[in-house]
C-alpha cells in the first residue's frame, strides 16, 4: 500500500477526531502524485477532494484497500504494516493531537520535498520507503 498523512511538528494526525490541516495545496500534491490512479478514503476525507473522478470512499479504507493501492486516511489510529510507501506531509506548526503518527520502524527516508502550502507558509513532504 501507498498511504498519504498529514502531521504537525509533534506527530500528531487527529484531535477529538478532526483533521489536523485541510491545506489545498497538500490535495493538489497528492493528486498529482496519483496521476490517474484510484484514492482509497473515507467519505470524511473525500470532501476535500472536490470534483476529483478518481477517489474510492470507504469506510476503513486500510482495510479496504488492495495491497498496491494509494490510500489517504486522517484523524485516526492507523498501523503501517503493510505500508510500502508512506507519503508523509508536515506543515511546521503544532496543534493538540490525541491520534499520532505511528513510529516508522523498518521505514527509510527517500525523499524530502517543500513546496508553498495555501494555509500555511511551508509544506515538507517525507517519503519513505519499507
Amino acid at each position: 500500500m501507498k498511504l498519504f498523512l498529514t502531521a504537525d511538528d509533534k506527530n500528531g494526525l487527529g484531535f477529538n477526531r478532526r483533521r489536523q490541516s485541510r491545506d489545498a495545496n497538500i490535495i493538489a500534491d497528492m493528486l498529482s502524485v496519483i496521476g490517474g490512479e484510484k484514492l482509497y478514503l473515507s467519505a470524511y476525507s473525500a470532501s476535500l477532494f472536490g470534483e476529483a473522478e478518481n477517489l474510492e470512499i470507504t469506510e476503513n479504507p486500510l482495510q479496504n484497500a488492495p495491497k498496491d493501492a494509494f490510500c489517504f486516511v486522517e484523524a485516526q489510529n492507523v498501523s503501517l504494516d503493510g505500508v510500502e510507501i508512506l507519503y508523509l506531509y508536515r506543515f511546521g506548526r503544532s496543534y493538540p493531537s490525541d491520534v499520532k503518527l505511528p513510529p516508522l520502524t523498518g521505514m527509510e527516508k527517500v525523499q524530502t520535498r517543500e513546496f508553498a502550502g495555501s494555509s500555511h507558509d511551508k509544506i515538507t513532504l517525507e517519503v519513505y520507503r519499507r
